[in-house]
Parts: structure tokens; C-alpha cells; sequence
């Protein structure tokens, strides 16, 4: 019987059907196995490389990065108020920021205060625009949004700021309030720059954009604590992300005290300070040579009206070197900013920025030229006087310099209106910042030379007097004028260091041939 039924089961064809027993309370269950036509995955999640943003912020500018690596931060603009461009987005992570340059500009802002970003940095370049460190050609949709982190302002103080060391970053600057000249206004007046400054008089600039939530507001008059983001467009700025920036500014204003530095008390190129100390400053600039000072020049600032009313300085071949033209711009950093008009692009309006200390009478070192490129020591020149009579005589009087056995001494000026005198002031509007300048009526030069003879000095005076107004070629006979006469047209008192008799001996009158030829 066993072997017969063996038999038959083999007349039929065998199916084989896999089965899995499985034994529970001696019970037993098939199970089928899976679909095979179906493949089980396991996702690895990606892991990025991330660098700190003050890793970022050591590499060079003009830096093409081509490593896969990321930052990752929180937005610190506001977006919502407009008061930056969509294409530019600012990150912090809390020890550092940097402004990201979208490759495409969006139409509304991509992105909300707080978020926080996963950037890839690969591809992408740093620079510098204006003096403002960003990340350029960051593509949008390469951004991943993670979690929302509020970043808080980070306390300083105005001498932190001021040392562009939080760029790109939301701090909250303590003891600050509205200079004088930017009382009243509202934060979208002078294009957009109000000044702010401490109680020593240094300033920097709360920069509002045309259109954003707070251009029509007036600017908070007290003092206290106000929040932005550090921005540095030719100098330090502070950009508002919202109206709690500035709620802290209430405590009553305080006394600003301005240091002007040192003051050569003998030094003969100076004329008698006035007694206005309201209106002017007078300040001293100096150069560092084998680790000693160097006197450069002293002015007398206008800082109501923003001009030099004089810049004195004494010229010896010692001063002219073989140092190129350096064009270095800039604020003068002994006066605030709020007293100074914005020359990075030009004075604007067809005038040139006429200097008063010319850069060719400094060429002894890289940092005495970049001194004249101050602004304190431009005024508003017509071209065709600046670049043909002015120029000439400032070439003349190097050229007499050159001749002299040891100094001449350098009384520049500008004058608006003469003693007495009832000439119409023209005032332009500075193209760059809004701020109205005067141009001066006239200008004059008035010098006082020593020279050594048989170890003695003997002084000799001289002046130059002209009507502002387009003039060509070289200084003439007819543009000489005795000190006096000069004195009695500004109503100063030039080279009051020399002895009484010398001086009204030397300032009387003028003899050319004791100078040189015109």
C-alpha cells in the first residue's frame, strides 16, 4: 500500500509553495513572503560640512569657493519693512554676520526675520562693495529654510561700533543720541543719512531707504540705546529693522565734548583763533616719521556750513617726497561725520573738491598725503579756476619753496563774504547726501618765508588774492596783495607768532623780487 501510493504521487506535477511555520501555543501560521517584484530602501539622510560665519569672513575678498560646504544662520533683516533692497538678505549666527547678494532679485522679500537658512557656500564669491564684506551669486532656490531663531541685539559700545568690527551683525549701541545738526528731522532727510554720535562727538550714520516703514518718522530726540544692523558703506551706517530699535532712546540729551588734538602753540603759520567756538573747530593734523610726530597743517572748520575758513601749514622740501597721489577719500576723523558733507562721489552739481592743502605739498609719506583728501579740506571749486589759476599758484608757490634756504609758511583760505562786505552767498545742494554747501566768493593765499642768512632768518611776506570765477593761466602781478590788505578783507590775524616789529614790518607790503618770478 506504501509503495503504490508513492507511485501515484508521481503520475501528477509537483507545485512547491514556500510556507513558514511558525509554532504559538501549538497553533500554526503560514506566512506568504513579500511581493518580490517590491525592493525595500533605507534613506541615509545628507550630511553637510558647515564653517562658522567668522570662517567665512577670514577669507580674502574676491574668494571663488569651490568646497562643498555650508553656514548655517538666522535672518537678521527685516524684509517686512523695506529697508533694504529683497536681493540682499542679511545672516547671523551670534558671533558673526554677512550679507548674502541673491543672483536674481526677488519681488517680495523670500524670506521672514528669524528664519533660520542652510547656505551652500560652493560657487559662490566674496566681495567687497563699498567697503561692505557679501556673499554674491547665491541662488535662491539652493537655500534650505530651517527653524525660526531669534537672534537678539548684541550690547556695545559706540567705540566698538566704530571699529567696523560688527559688520553684519544686530547689535544695540549704548549712550547715543541724534547729533545737533539732525534735530528735527525726519529719518529720510539729507537722502536718507541721519547722524547719530556719543557724548566724546563721534558719529556714524542710521541709513534709512526711500519707501521703508520708517523714511516719514520723525527721528527720536533723546539719548539711550539703539538697536540696527551694522553696515559698512563708506563708513560705519546702522540700518533699522523695526520701530523697538529706536523705543529706547529716551533719556534727556547730553554734552558733547569734542577733541581736536594736539595744538604747536609757536608755530608761525598760525593765524589768532576766534573767540566763536559755537560755530568753529580747529584742529590739528599730524604724521608719524621714524617714530616721531610731524606737524601737518591746523585748520578752522565752519561746522555749520561745512567748509574750512582756513587751513595753515608750513612747506619745506622735507614735506615733498616721491609719494603718488593716494585719492584716499574720507571723513575727516577729528570732526563728526554730522558736521561733514559726503565727496566719496565728487561735490556734485559741476564743482570740483578744491583743496586747500594741496596733495602735492605732501608727498613725504603715504599717510601725510592721504590727510589732504579729508573732506574738511575741500571746498566747492569751479574746475576752470581749480585746474588753471588755483593750480598754477599752488605749483608757484612749491616752486618758491624749493629756492628758499628753509620754510614757508601757508596761510590758505576761503572766503564767503569779505568785512563789511555784502556779496551774495550761492549755496548748492551736494548731490551725494542732500546737504547744502556754500561756494566761496573768493580765495587767497598768504605766505610768510624764512630764510637763513649768515645764521640769521629774515622774514619775508606775500599774498594772493582772487575773485572766484573761471581763470586761466599762470598767477599774475595783478593777483598780489600785501597781508595787510588781506587782513583787512577777512578781518584775521595772520602769523600772530612772530615778534611785533617783524611783523608789521612784513605784512605792510610786498617786494616780488625777494620771492622770484611769476
Amino acid at each position: 500500500m506504501t509503495k503504490l501510493f508513492f507511485c501515484r504521487l508521481l503520475l501528477f506535477p509537483i507545485f512547491i509553495i514556500p510556507i513558514i511555520f511558525s509554532c504559538s501555543g501549538g497553533n500554526s501560521t503560514i506566512h506568504l513572503d513579500p511581493d518580490p517584484g517590491k525592493v525595500d530602501t533605507i534613506t541615509t539622510p545628507i550630511v553637510h560640512t558647515y564653517i562658522p560665519l567668522t570662517t567665512l569672513r577670514g577669507y580674502e575678498s574676491g574668494t571663488n569657493i569651490t568646497k562643498d560646504v555650508w553656514v548655517k544662520a538666522s535672518v537678521i533683516s527685516n524684509g517686512d519693512v523695506n529697508n533694504m533692497s529683497y536681493q540682499n538678505i542679511v545672516i547671523s549666527d551670534g558671533e558673526a554676520g554677512i550679507t548674502l547678494r541673491l543672483a536674481t532679485a526677488p519681488t517680495a522679500a523670500p524670506f521672514a526675520l528669524g528664519d533660520e537658512l542652510e547656505v551652500p557656500l560652493k560657487n559662490t564669491t566674496l566681495s567687497t562693495y563699498n567697503g561692505l564684506l557679501q556673499l554674491e551669486d547665491v541662488a535662491l532656490d539652493s537655500i534650505v529654510k530651517d527653524t525660526t531663531k531669534i537672534i537678539a541685539a548684541k550690547s556695545i559700545t559706540m567705540t566698538e561700533l566704530l571699529t567696523g568690527n560688527y559688520e553684519s551683525m544686530y547689535v544695540a549701541v549704548s549712550d547715543v543720541q541724534v547729533a545737533d545738526n539732525d534735530l528735527g528731522k525726519t529719518f529720510s532727510d539729507n537722502s536718507g543719512k541721519i547722524y547719530f554720535e556719543n557724548n566724546l562727538g563721534n558719529t556714524f550714520v542710521v541709513y534709512t531707504k526711500s519707501g521703508s516703514s520708517f523714511d516719514k518718522i520723525s527721528v527720536p530726540q533723546k539719548s539711550g540705546v539703539l538697536k540696527g544692523i551694522v553696515s559698512n558703506y563708506n563708513g560705519v551706517e546702522l540700518l533699522l529693522t523695526s520701530n523697538d530699535d529706536y523705543a529706547e532712546l529716551t533719556t534727556n540729551r547730553f554734552e558733547v565734548t569734542i577733541t581736536t588734538g594736539g595744538y604747536y602753540a609757536g608755530a608761525l603759520e598760525l593765524p589768532v583763533l576766534p573767540d566763536d567756538n559755537d560755530s568753529t573747530l580747529f584742529i590739528h593734523h599730524s604724521f608719524t616719521m621714524n617714530n616721531k610726530e610731524v606737524r601737518s597743517y591746523e585748520l578752522l572748520y565752519n561746522k555749520k556750513q561745512m567748509y574750512p575758513i582756513w587751513v595753515a601749514y608750513p612747506l619745506h622740501n622735507f614735506y615733498m617726497g616721491s609719494i603718488s597721489r593716494t585719492d584716499a577719500w574720507k571723513y575727516d576723523p577729528s570732526i563728526p561725520q554730522s558736521y561733514q558733507t559726503d565727496m566719496f562721489s565728487g561735490m556734485g552739481n559741476g564743482y570740483d573738491r578744491g583743496h586747500m592743502i594741496p596733495s602735492a605739498d605732501r608727498t613725504v609719506s603715504t599717510e601725510a598725503n592721504k590727510q589732504t583728501f579729508y573732506f574738511s579740506n575741500m571746498t566747492c571749486q569751479l574746475n576752470k579756476f581749480n585746474a588753471d589759476r588755483w593750480g598754477n599758484t599752488e605749483n608757484l608757490v612749491r616752486t618758491w619753496c624749493k629756492t628758499s634756504s628753509d620754510t614757508i609758511y601757508v596761510v590758505t583760505g576761503a572766503v564767503l563774504q569779505t568785512v563789511g562786505g555784502n556779496e551774495k552767498v550761492t549755496y548748492v545742494t551736494n548731490s551725494n547726501d542732500g546737504k547744502k554747501l556754500p561756494v566761496p566768493n573768493y580765495y587767497y593765499k598768504v605766505l610768510l618765508k624764512r630764510d637763513i642768512v649768515n645764521g640769521k632768518s629774515t622774514y619775508y611776506a606775500i599774498g594772493f588774492w582772487f575773485k572766484h570765477e573761471a581763470m586761466s593761466g599762470e598767477p599774475e602781478v595783478t593777483d598780489l596783495r600785501s597781508v595787510d590788505w588781506i587782513e583787512e578783507k577777512t578781518g584775521l590775524d595772520f602769523f600772530k607768532n612772530l615778534d611785533d616789529a617783524t611783523e608789521k614790518t612784513v605784512e605792510a607790503s610786498y617786494d616780488l623780487s625777494n620771492w622770484g618770478d611769476l
